[in-house]
């Protein structure tokens, strides 16, 4: 029976093992959308060697390929190493419409289709000629107050140019928030019969007024490269520059729709909500925290214009929220922010809790409808804690029972390999050496300790000493221990094990700051924590006294073994 179980566990690591050796291949492209006159890039990665290097053939159906490069990357992060190779295409589409990346395989390795999203000419082919052009424009003509309109700046040429500027947004009409979205691309177009060179720059912007958001015609400058005018003289002439100035744009921003009924405005593209858990939910137990971790995204706003993620008070469960986390991306289609805010919990007592729906209403500029992103309610069942500070495995893990006349399949009788009884017969002479040498630790005759007393008085005072060194010095971890020492030697009878056993046992005051101390272990932000008020709650405490030791029975923890 154990051979069997060890050839399968073995075969189910084989096979895992050969999972994960695949070649992983992701599909990414620069931008979003693309013209059918606009080149594009289009990257292929892999997280690893593929089988074989790539076949782009099929590409050359519905694209124009060209040229393309391959590159690696190393890199090593909390001591994992990851190895990655790129390849980047250059592309210019043959039509308009949903056009499909075919996978394109690797050996026997292979990437996912990918779709991409091919717009018409964007240019107006009476422009073709022209040695220079200078555009401005916008992904939308009207937006709500406080949303986001990504404008682009395009500079097109056929000319031989050395260098190039382009001029700040001149903006009029409202108040506005302008953010950069990223550094100045670059891509081929073409123009009727004729090609050009781009230099793309955009920028998002969120108006914080109504009315008509005007910009002024955008200066850009550009230095002509001119050959040298004899072979004698190396360095061409520089001094050839030319100026072309963008039409204005103007844009209307809306006021803040009359259907929407929330708190908080936020006019946005998407809206998702979501949390994760740090832990197994299964296995919580009464006094111990688990961090649960929200998070809300949002395309077409900042971080900053996110509103805060604020918990329901919960009977029961203690909540310790830490600082919020904001974050912007910055994409080609606008500004992704995310706020994210983890809280610590720690139930009180054993039960179940139902955590309450969070819900986040938004405005859909697309649709122009309100729209609500939710984390349904939650509900967490919190195991008993033992008296000791461990609890029994019987308590968490359900056991696996056949059911009532069905009997475990048999497997078919094969001939055993010897390889697997070599190594059976190995594993069981190690388990046999471990018993034995266990078996002799044991048999060694231990030195007798002190008599518990003497510790008693000794230890009471080292713990109190370190006690005090640990809060007059505001650290919370090293104080948790000391307080869990202090606590041992002024009861020796209870098995504390955990600041809430602490917090039962002796009540207020002391009871507020262990409150105080946990919200500074737990916020990962960090609070600002005062130790020496706890400390001088501590020093008021004698072995044994009077003003707790009549509590009742109920609220004192019982000893281990009665």
């Amino acid at each position: 029976m154990m051979n069997r179980l060890l050839s399968v566990c073995l075969l189910t690591g084989l096979l895992g093992f050969s999972h994960l050796a695949k070649a992983e291949i992701t599909v990414t492209i620069d931008r979003k959308p693309v013209h059918v006159n606009e080149s594009f890039q289009l990257f292929f990665e892999a997280d690893q060697k593929p089988d074989r290097n790539p076949d782009f053939s099929p590409l050359q159906k519905d694209f124009v390929l060209f040229n393309s490069s391959q590159s690696n990357s190393i890199s090593i992060i909390n001591g994992d190493y990851r190895r990655s190779i790129k390849w980047t295409l250059q592309l210019m589409p043959k039509r308009v419409g949903e056009v499909i990346v075919p996978a394109i395989h690797f050996g026997k390795d292979r990437s996912n289709a990918f779709k991409v999203d091919v717009k018409p000419a964007s240019q107006n082919t009476a422009l073709a000629g022209e040695g220079l052009i200078f555009e401005l424009s916008s992904d939308k003509a009207s937006i709500p107050v406080q949303g986001q309109i990504v404008v682009r700046l395009r500079l097109l040429t056929n000319l031989n140019i050395s260098a190039y500027q382009m001029g700040d947004l001149d903006i009029d009409g409202v108040e506005v928030v302008v953010e950069p979205l990223g550094r100045a691309r670059q891509y081929r177009t073409q123009l009727g019969d004729t090609p050009y060179l781009v230099r793309e720059k955009k920028f998002a912007l969120f108006p914080q007024q109504t009315g008509e958001l005007k910009i002024k015609p955008v200066l850009a400058e550009v230095q002509l490269g001119v050959r040298a005018q004899s072979l004698f003289d190396p360095f061409p002439e520089s001094n050839n520059i030319r100026r072309v100035r963008s039409q204005g744009l103007t844009l209307e921003v809306t006021s803040i729709a009359d259907s929407y009924a929330a708190p908080h405005w936020l006019p946005a593209t998407s809206v998702r909500l979501a949390d994760h858990w740090q832990g197994d939910l299964s296995r919580v137990v009464a006094g111990e925290p688990v961090t649960r971790t929200i998070s809300l995204v949002a395309e077409g706003l900042t971080a900053a214009q996110l509103p805060d993620l604020a918990v329901q008070d919960i009977a029961g469960v203690k909540q310790y929220p830490d600082k919020p986390l904001l974050q912007d991306q910055r994409t080609t289609e606008g500004i992704i922010g995310t706020r994210e805010q983890k809280i610590a919990l720690i139930p009180t007592a054993a039960g179940s809790y139902t955590l309450p729906e969070i819900a986040i209403p938004w405005w859909n500029v697309n649709t122009h409808r309100q729209e609500v992103a939710r984390i349904p309610s939650r509900t967490l069942n919190v195991h008993p804690a033992a008296e000791n500070g461990i609890v029994s495995r019987q308590n968490l893990d359900p056991v696996p029972v056949n059911p009532v006349g069905q009997a475990t399949p048999a497997s078919s009788g094969t001939e055993t390999n010897r390889f697997w009884i070599w190594l059976s017969l190995f594993l069981a002479l190690g388990w046999m050496v471990s018993i034995l040498a266990w078996w002799i630790v044991r048999r060694r005759p231990t030195r007798p300790g002190p008599t518990p007393p003497a510790i008693a008085v000794v230890s009471l005072r080292k713990a109190k000493r370190r006690l005090k060194q640990t809060c007059v010095g505001n650290n919370a971890p090293e104080t948790r221990d000391a307080l869990l020492n202090w606590a041992k030697c002024i009861d020796p009878d209870q098995q504390f094990s955990r600041l809430s056993q602490i917090a039962r046992y002796f009540g207020e005051p002391l009871k507020g700051h262990i409150d105080a101390l946990n919200l500074s272990l737990y916020s990962q932000g960090g609070t600002d924590w005062d130790g020496e008020t706890l400390w001088q709650a501590c020093a008021s405490y004698a072995r044994r006294p009077k003003d707790y030791a009549g509590k009742e029975e109920g609220n004192r923890l019982q000893p281990l073994i009665p």
